[in-house]
């Protein structure tokens, strides 16, 4: 029950009477024209009540019924302004019609508890009593307990249906050309007039689009291309020929017209389960099916669907005459290549707005931003043109349009058809409130052809080459070991299982070289991780030979080469981090790179400077090295090994207390001598 206070005056409101709307509903309902395979027997009540919506009820009006028998029309709420004038009139709206909802439910309330009062009659009691008893029905306190809780607003929508009688005539003999080549009853396209009312642009707020109202995942199942330059959905002509895939599988599914109508709106797997509970016939289905989303709409749209055809077909006896659009005359032109808009908009006679009214299905995007018509697509232009279109296509010169499949960031992965957040999230080990936050994602909407940054993934690689498959199999696979950076800051979403999954480590690892006794981190804390990275290599320098290496002593560092190396900065980074990871100092950097703060950027390129090894004796000292630990090592023995301190070793390497593991490579300073032989 709705518990509002009814404010007793109210202007510009008037009660339509049940007698007054038995008569305004004649002419009698018949459906002799079409097919049996819509059956309506059963359905005349339903199918009464939405022609009078579609034909007698405009916006300014709304009807206060029962949920469920449609027969019992209490009222009618009429405002002097239509909807959509402003929000206040709407708030104002809305106020009226919850309150006279709450008036007719206390009346049924005292009506349910005590009847009918002889001494003092109720208008509005009399009123209630006249409709249930006009339905034949007997008024007992047990109908009233029942009615009290399916009182049901609905708003006409006569403008609205005469619009899309008028715009129906632009598409309707082609639409009708593709369901007959489906095979199936041209009856079925008169449904979009109550999904969208053929306003071809039209969106729900639950993301379906274009006159069948297809949610991305439905048409991209019945091969509609959804995406950010194109949406097929859009085009009244690839809609429809979705549609009519659609609705013959729904047939072959559910074995009856009425349940595949009804599934258009409830889903196939919702009749489905609807049909094993309670059989084919759909009435039954209505009258005893229960499900919390099988409620008002799913429940009326096969009437609905039944009143459409009838008042479309003889809209002249509802609207008088109506002036259809005209169809589009038009012809098809396949774009091998991508062509710029300005190729077609300098033919006289043919703009650009002429072009999208053709070509509903590009987005505003492609006119307005890049000017370019994507390869692998039709563009349809007037009949009268495609000539002249067709030679300037020829001579038109290759274009690249940005919006085509191009190389993807290094730290990018360009989604793909069946994807969902989760699922990228799982494939590299990251979570989902990561990757929404790295893109400014407010919701889990994404689409085949996106590009989405992946946290953790490095923006800097080491080279471009290969095919796009084995670029797009190196970015799906998470970062390994070897390539993980020396310390990682913690970003909000992070965990230690995150963390580990993206570098290739385990949790007790990272618990062991940060000296963590639980698993709880917070964000901005800087983990130092298993591997550090290696030193990004110069293609300029010679590679050592077999017999360098075999002459090198075992665990000893390798000089790095002379030259600066450049480094790119990721999240996270700051000067000391790099010059600790480098082996250097924060004033060298500087000074390398021209700063003059300490302000630097995620992406920048900074040159790192590196002395220049001299074999590695004594005599010149040592480059940073590496050195890999192995079993039985503790910072004591390989500072003693490298003659440097522990404290150079652990502010090397940003170690904060001693526990280093087998397999950690470490950084060895710049003073380091050429190891000591282990003792045999």
């Amino acid at each position: 029950m709705h518990r509002l206070t009814w404010p007793w005056v109210l202007t510009g409101l008037l009660l339509v009477t049940p007698p007054a709307l038995a008569q305004a509903q004649s002419p009698t309902f018949s459906l002799t024209q079409i097919s049996h395979q819509f059956p309506s027997r059963g359905y005349e009540p339903r199918v009464a009540f939405w022609r009078a919506v579609f034909t007698q009820y405009g916006a300014n009006q709304v009807i206060l019924h029962d949920t469920d028998d449609l027969r019992l029309i209490y009222e009618v709420v009429e405002f002097k302004e239509g909807v959509g004038r402003s929000r206040a009139a709407s708030r104002r709206h809305r106020r009226t019609v919850r309150a006279r909802i709450h008036r007719l439910s206390v009346a049924m309330n005292r009506l349910r508890t005590h009847g009918p009062d002889p001494e003092n009659p109720d208008a509005v009691q009399r009123s209630i009593l006249k409709v249930v008893r006009s339905a034949g029905l007997q008024p007992t306190r047990a109908l009233f307990g029942k009615l009290r809780h399916n009182i049901h607003a609905q708003r006409g929508v006569k403008e609205r249906f005469r619009k899309g009688i008028i715009r129906s005539g632009r598409y309707l003999e082609t639409m009708e050309a593709i369901f007959e080549r489906h095979g199936l009853p041209k009856e079925l396209v008169r449904l979009p007039h109550v999904e969208s009312s053929f306003n071809y642009a039209s969106r729900s707020s639950k993301g379906a689009a274009g006159i069948w109202q297809f949610m991305p995942r439905t048409g991209r199942a019945y091969k509609l291309r959804v995406g950010r330059n194109v949406d097929e959905r859009l085009d009244p002509i690839a809609a429809t020929d979705g549609a009519a895939r659609y609705l013959k599988d729904a047939y072959r599914k559910l074995g009856n017209w009425p349940l595949a109508i009804t599934s258009y709106n409830h889903g196939q797997a919702g009749m489905a389960r609807a049909k094993r509970r309670h059989g084919p016939n759909l009435l039954n289905i209505i009258d005893k099916y229960q499900s919390r989303s099988f409620r008002y709409a799913s429940k009326n749209f096969y009437p609905e669907f039944l009143a459409a055809v009838e008042v479309s077909e003889n809209y002249r006896t509802y609207f008088g005459p109506l002036e259809l659009l005209e169809p589009h005359r038009y012809q098809e032109i396949y774009l091998e290549n991508s062509v710029r808009v300005r190729t077609f908009t300098a033919i006289e006679g043919l703009s650009q707005d002429l072009l999208r009214e053709y070509n509903p299905q590009f987005k505003r995007r492609l006119w307005t931003r890049s000017g370019v018509l994507p390869a692998g697509f039709k563009l349809r232009v007037p009949a009268g043109k495609a000539a002249e279109a067709r030679l300037a296509l020829a001579k038109a010169p290759a274009v690249r349009w940005r919006g085509a499949p191009a190389k993807v960031p290094p730290d990018g992965y360009r989604v793909r058809s069946g994807d969902s957040l989760t699922v990228i999230a799982r494939r590299f080990g990251t979570s989902v409130k990561a990757v929404q936050r790295l893109n400014d994602l407010e919701g889990t909407r994404i689409y085949a052809g996106q590009v989405l940054r992946i946290p953790g993934l490095p923006r800097a690689s080491a080279g471009q080459g290969g095919s796009p498959r084995s670029q797009s199999a190196a970015r799906a696979a998470p970062a390994s070991a070897a390539s993980a950076p020396e310390s990682y800051r913690v970003r909000r979403g992070d965990s230690l299982s995150v963390i580990a999954r993206r570098f290739g480590t385990t949790v007790g690892a990272i618990k062991r070289m940060n000296g963590l006794r639980g698993s709880r981190i917070h964000p901005g804390q800087v983990l130092k991780l298993s591997d550090s990275p290696q030193v990004p290599k110069q293609p300029a320098n010679p590679r050592p030979t077999a017999s360098a290496k075999a002459q090198a002593p075992p665990g000893s560092p390798q000089p790095p080469a002379s030259q600066p190396k450049l480094y790119r900065v990721r999240r996270g980074d700051s000067l000391t981090i790099i010059a600790r990871r480098f082996g250097t100092s924060v004033g060298e950097i500087r000074r390398a790179n021209r700063l003059k703060g300490s302000r630097i950027l995620a992406g920048q390129k900074l040159k790192i400077p590196v002395r220049a090894a001299a074999n590695g004796n004594r005599q010149t000292g040592t480059a940073n090295g590496r050195y890999r630990v192995r079993r039985g090592d503790s910072l004591g023995s390989i500072a003693r090994k490298f003659g440097v301190s522990v404290r150079q070793l652990r502010t090397a390497n940003a170690i904060r207390g001693h526990l280093i593991h087998p397999g950690q490579t470490l950084i060895v300073p710049t003073n380091a001598t050429t190891p000591k032989a282990d003792k045999q």
